[in-house]
């Protein structure tokens, strides 16, 4: 009883557990789609962060409890509805890692082009204020300063762009390690299916020689009693002998 109080316990969180990956999953794909848009704010990015980081937790603590599930023993005829009910979980985690890591490639892939457009944009403002600095004087006739206006303006804008790129960078070494999670839950869940084939073919051979052992001690018992039934009629041939030399 106890032991079935643990498997429904773990199997009610895995379950929920893949529920909310697949939810966390929708909405980091409607986050990711933002990404170059007026909606692709810090605000926006912070967000995504946090949905990323509580989505690989998950990821975690699922796969965990795919194994311990593996390990609550219950009887022989449990043990194999378990394991049918035990792979389409499986399944649906798998299939929610998968969504996991495509949208996480996209996003990836959408961080380093954005990076790599910042990065040009900062290589032309600097080619312009080199060109500012070598063409035009730092004071009009009026007295105003065209050209430290321009070049302040190019500074900021660098200097806002660098600020950007060290924010993507971040946003994807985060992304990356989401991927390097995800193909260690991939490589686990292999090593999971080959665990369960193996409990399974345990539990076969098991039953098969159960059911040998139960056709070989029928056999023995079969043979006990013809035995007993000719050792009866032995007996009783020897007693009318007996009988017959007496009498």
């Amino acid at each position: 009883m106890d032991s079935n109080r643990a498997y429904l316990k773990l199997w009610d969180r895995a379950s929920h557990s893949v529920f909310m990956i697949s939810n966390n999953v929708a909405s980091i794909q409607r986050l990711v789609g933002n990404f170059g848009t007026i909606k692709d704010t810090p605000e926006m990015r912070i967000r995504l962060s946090k949905l990323i980081d509580d989505t690989r937790l998950l990821i975690r603590q699922t796969g965990l409890d795919l194994k311990n599930l593996m390990t609550i023993d219950g009887g022989t005829q449990e043990n194999r509805q378990r394991k049918i009910a035990h792979q389409k979980l499986q399944k649906d985690f798998e299939d929610v890692l998968k969504r996991f890591q495509n949208v996480s490639k996209t996003s990836a892939e959408k961080a380093r082009a954005y990076v790599a457009n910042i990065r040009a944009q900062n290589e032309k403002a600097r080619e312009d204020e080199q060109l500012i600095s070598e063409s035009q004087p730092l004071i009009s006739i009026g007295g105003t300063s065209n050209k430290m206006h321009q070049l302040h303006a190019l500074d900021n804008e660098i200097e806002y762009n660098e600020a950007l790129i060290v924010e993507r960078e971040e946003d994807l070494q985060d992304i990356e390690r989401s991927i390097a999670e995800v193909n260690e839950v991939f490589r686990d869940l292999g090593s999971l299916v080959n665990e369960q084939q193996s409990m399974l073919d345990n539990i076969e051979s098991n039953v098969e020689n159960v059911a040998v052992n139960m056709e070989s001690a029928n056999a023995d018992l079969r043979s006990a009693q013809r035995h007993q039934q000719n050792a009866r009629g032995k007996l009783c041939f020897l007693f009318l002998l007996i009988a017959l030399v007496v009498f």
